[in-house]
């Protein structure tokens, strides 16, 4: 118990404000998801998830990795970063057009033999992941510069302004799949331009390292799949739900998720504090000090939502979403042991990339596609979207267990003042 206050001690104020940012999203995803769940039912809400996964996954392989090393290079000198506009401005422009070309030939692939309220719903949504890229260059700016209020605001605010606009959109009896779809759109989109704009204003003038644009690319690259796991950020196994089970499972699957969704968010906080940290500080006492901190602050708090989570989901879904989700508890509930193991293993990769070492992370994650390859074909066919859930957890076991040794290694090396190797 000790311990755990010294631990719970270590958090800042930045940190506690990500945690709480975390809290907040998870509180506006569950009211979206009970209002959209109750509106739309298990298939066209399956619909609506897999629209946003399209964005997400979208947005984020479009990305290449170059926000995250924006916000490692910007960590280590804030002077570099109206400088690293200039030289990624033409690759960024690529970017934007091909978030709005790619998830086109999506839909006119993957939507093909749907019903047409579902096609029209899809092409509605296609500003969504160029809206989704922008936002994330935003915010890694932010990160880096360690505005972390202003970087907690922007990442939350979508949520509670969507759950308050479906609210409304209930009230004046516009609840369908495509008045849904069309609101979030809009949302994100406002808030990724209002983002661009606040952060060009608090861009400070150029100056310190010059970063060639080939910089941002090769350390992007080497951390893009760690730092945006497809099986967790990009959303990959609601698609894969989706396309072996149907959109009935994936609505079931998509309302277990709401519930699991507290501690990752958490962990991205607090990754998002410890990360510019770590890079600034350089591989001193300090910055072992701020990783083993933010490592041990997010075991300790997922550990006890988890099992909170664990105790009282078996009521709580049926309560909230409905007896037509009665089906998502226990998908539920296997999926919470993956939050836990998963919102580790992100707070480690991200200071182990404040620490210069995107690698490890990636080959985690490549790790952890392989076991979920494996596992979720054969699990989906036996036990439909429960073999899911359960493939996922194995894949954050094995995931999980590799970083935290590759960890140790490299923090034995700090402490013996050997290089950490990339």
């Amino acid at each position: 118990m000790s311990k755990l206050r010294q631990i719970l001690a270590s958090a800042d104020r930045a940190t506690l404000g990500t945690i709480v940012a975390g809290m907040l999203a998870q509180l506006g995803l569950v009211v979206s998801g009970i209002i959209a769940a109750r509106a739309l039912g298990p298939s066209d809400r399956g619909y609506l998830a897999a629209f946003q996964a399209v964005a997400v996954a979208g947005s984020f392989i479009l990305a290449l990795g170059v926000p995250v090393a924006i916000a490692y290079y910007v960590a280590r000198d804030q002077n570099v970063a109206r400088d690293s506009v200039r030289r990624l401005k033409k690759l960024i422009g690529v970017q934007l057009f091909a978030s709005v070309l790619i998830p086109a030939l999506v839909f006119l692939i993957a939507f093909a033999d749907d019903p047409a309220h579902a096609k029209e719903a899809a092409w509605l949504t296609l500003p969504m992941t160029a809206a989704l890229l922008i936002a994330m260059y935003a915010t890694s700016y932010l990160q880096g510069m360690q505005r972390f209020l202003a970087y907690n605001l922007f990442r939350t605010i979508p949520i509670p302004i969507y759950g308050a606009t479906l609210i409304v959109l209930v009230l004046i009896g516009l609840d369908g799949l495509l008045d849904f779809a069309v609101a979030y759109t809009v949302i994100v989109t406002v808030v990724a331009v209002l983002g661009v704009v606040i952060v060009w204003r608090w861009l400070p003038p150029e100056g310190g390292e010059e970063v060639p644009a080939g910089k941002y690319l090769s350390y992007g690259l080497k951390g893009q799949i760690g730092s945006v796991s497809p099986l967790e950020v990009f959303q990959v196994d609601y698609l894969v739900v989706g396309a072996l089970a149907g959109p009935y499972w994936l609505g079931l699957y998509a309302g277990a998720m709401a519930f699991t969704n507290l501690p990752r968010f958490v962990a991205m906080g607090i990754g998002v504090v410890a990360f510019p940290r770590v890079a600034a500080a350089r591989g001193t006492d300090h910055a072992v000090r701020s990783a083993l901190d933010a490592v041990g602050l997010i075991t300790a708090f997922a550990a006890v939502v988890v099992v909170l989570l664990e105790l009282i989901v078996g009521w709580l879904i049926p309560f909230l979403f409905g007896e037509a989700f009665a089906a998502s508890v226990p998908i539920a509930r296997v999926l919470l042991i993956s939050a836990l193991l998963l919102s580790i293993r992100r707070v480690v990769g991200d200071v182990m990339r404040g620490g210069g070492a995107p690698l490890p992370s990636t080959s985690a994650e490549v790790l952890s596609w392989v076991v979920y390859g494996i596992a979720v074909v054969p699990m989906v066919h036996r036990h439909g979207a429960l073999g899911a859930a359960w493939s996922m957890t194995f894949a954050a076991a094995v995931s999980t267990l590799y970083l935290s040794y590759l960890a140790s290694q490299m923090l034995n090396r700090i402490r013996l003042q050997e290089p950490a190797g990339e």
